[in-house]
C-alpha cells in the first residue's frame, strides 16, 4: 500500500511541477498532450490499485468462508462416525407392546436401560440394540413373534421385515410396528436421521 501511495505522490508532484513551470506561458499542444497522458496514467494506476485491493478483500472473505465451511463439514463427519444407539424392548405379556428408547443415545448400555425402564416390567426383554441405522418390526396379528430388520435405509428395513413375516404367516396376517418419530414405521438412530448426541 505504501508503494502505491508513493507512486501516486510522484506522479502528482510531476504534474504539479509541470503546471508550475508552465505558469504564465501558453501550453503547446504537445505539452497538453503530455499532461493528459500523465493524468490518464495516474487514473489507470489508481484503478489498478483499487482492483487489487478489492481482489484481496474478496480473497480474504472467501478464505474465511471456506475455513468455516471446512470446520462444519469436519464436525458433521465426526457426528456421522460416532455410533449413536437405540434399543427396542418388548413385553410379551402385554400383547407384545414395543418400547423404544429413542435414538441418538451415546452408549448402548444407556439405551438398553432407558428402553427397559420405559417397559417397566420384570418380563420385559430387549428386542434389538443398534446404532446409526433404522429398525423395522413386523409381527403376526397375535403378536407372539417379532421380526426385526436393521438397515441404514428405513424403507429397505420395512420391506425386508414385511417379507419375513409374510413368508411365515401370510401377507394378510402380518402387521408392522409404527413409530411416532419422523420415519413412521422405522425406529432410527444416528446423525443422518436427526437422532444424535443424546444422553
Amino acid at each position: 500500500m505504501q508503494k502505491h501511495q508513493w507512486t501516486q505522490t510522484v506522479i502528482g508532484s510531476c504534474l504539479a511541477l509541470f503546471v508550475t513551470a508552465s505558469w504564465g506561458q501558453q501550453l503547446s499542444p504537445a505539452d497538453m498532450g503530455y499532461a493528459d497522458q500523465m493524468e490518464r496514467q495516474r487514473a489507470i494506476q489508481v484503478q489498478n490499485i483499487n482492483q487489487q485491493q478489492n481482489a484481496a478483500r474478496n480473497a480474504a472473505r472467501q478464505q474465511a468462508w471456506q475455513a468455516k465451511e471446512n470446520a462444519i463439514q469436519a464436525q458433521i463427519e465426526r457426528y456421522r462416525a460416532t455410533p449413536y444407539y437405540g434399543s427396542l424392548a418388548v413385553n410379551m405379556h402385554d400383547k407384545g407392546t414395543i418400547y423404544w428408547s429413542g435414538g441418538g443415545i451415546v452408549s448402548d448400555a444407556s439405551s438398553i436401560q432407558k428402553a427397559l425402564a420405559l417397559c417397566g416390567h420384570a418380563d420385559c426383554k430387549i428386542l434389538k440394540t443398534f446404532s446409526n441405522a433404522c429398525a423395522a418390526i413386523t409381527y403376526p396379528t397375535d403378536r407372539h413373534e417379532m421380526f426385526v430388520v436393521v438397515d441404514r435405509n428405513p424403507n429397505h428395513a420395512g420391506a425386508r421385515a414385511a417379507v419375513m413375516c409374510a413368508q411365515k404367516y401370510g401377507e394378510n396376517n402380518c402387521r408392522i410396528s409404527s413409530s411416532e418419530e419422523k420415519n413412521s414405521y422405522a425406529y432410527c438412530s444416528g446423525y443422518d436421521y436427526g437422532a444424535y448426541n443424546q444422553r
